[in-house]
């Protein structure tokens, strides 16, 4: 018959029993046969029929009657890590970014005042400017209520947002958290809508009391690698 003569993996085979052929090789006719099926004419049994007393070998086939007996492909491959939200995010963006290229989170690419993680965290572009950032305050007086309002991304679930009040800069207390991408909560959580036209973006809305005083409100988002 026609066939290549170096082997893609040879086994011993003495008594009856079941016996395995592996190696690279055979990884490598597998890769061409999905690139080409047209060139997949399978593998051929060669036995050392250059000795005088070879001893015959049957092998069951792929009709053998029991099926248990039959021929079987087991192929080990590793299943690639799932990328992370950041990482989509990012190549989504810098589709023709070489492997490893280090990105400044803390970078305004698109000089917009708005840093790249934060870009990532409201779901805006850093290659775009965008004239405001995503947390907002309404102006408020003494003894009055104050409202925040701040963009978050559902699909963001490598975030945890949290909105902090604090009357001495020192001390801050979580007004409003959102971990995961799960539906905020807190004491001052009012209510969160859909962005119109920017779905599935949010805008999440807070409320406090401020009585006296100065009250200072910052967002603060971290994320896990």
């Amino acid at each position: 018959g026609d066939f290549i003569s170096s082997a893609s993996a040879s086994t011993s085979v003495n008594s009856g029993g079941s016996y395995t052929w592996n190696g690279s090789a055979m990884a490598g006719d597998v890769n061409t046969w999905i690139a080409d099926p047209a060139a997949n004419n399978g593998w051929l049994l060669k036995g050392p029929e250059v000795a005088n007393t070879t001893e015959a070998k049957r092998f069951a086939s792929k009709d053998y009657v029991i099926a248990t007996d039959r021929p079987k492909l087991a192929i080990s491959y590793a299943v690639p890590p799932v990328a992370k939200p950041y990482e989509t995010w990012y190549s989504t963006l810098f589709p023709t970014s070489p492997v490893g290229a280090f990105f400044d989170p803390v970078g305004d690419a698109d000089g917009d005042g708005i840093g790249n993680l934060l870009e990532y965290a409201f779901a805006l572009s850093p290659v775009t400017r965008n004239a405001t950032n995503g947390l907002q305050f309404s102006a408020v007086t003494t003894t009055a209520t104050a409202t925040a309002t701040f963009r978050r991304d559902p699909r963001a679930t490598d975030l945890t947002y949290e909105l902090q009040a604090s009357d001495d800069l020192i001390q801050w207390d979580t007004i409003v958290t959102s971990t995961a991408g799960g539906t905020p909560t807190g004491p001052a959580f009012v209510s969160e809508v859909v962005i119109s036209g920017e779905a599935p973006v949010r805008l999440v809305t807070a409320t406090g009391t401020v009585t006296g005083g100065k009250t200072f409100i910052r967002l603060k988002i971290t994320r896990t690698p």
